[in-house]
């Protein structure tokens, strides 16, 4: 499931490099089983670890 989120994270970025920021204002990271933001011991909390964070630099 991961892979599909990374995937369409991806396919945003290009979208948005394509109306012209800049690519290296632009990182994509996969957060989830090293970054978990509730305790993975139940399947809703499993569902909200699973995330793509993306983070864009206007500066």
């Amino acid at each position: 499931m991961e892979v599909i989120f990374l995937f369409w994270a991806k396919e945003a970025k290009t979208l948005i490099i394509s109306k012209g920021l800049n690519e290296h204002r632009i990182s994509i990271e996969s957060k989830g089983e090293l970054s978990p933001l509730k305790p993975n011991n139940s399947e809703e909390n499993k569902r909200t670890n699973r995330r793509i964070e993306m983070e864009i630099n206007f500066e």
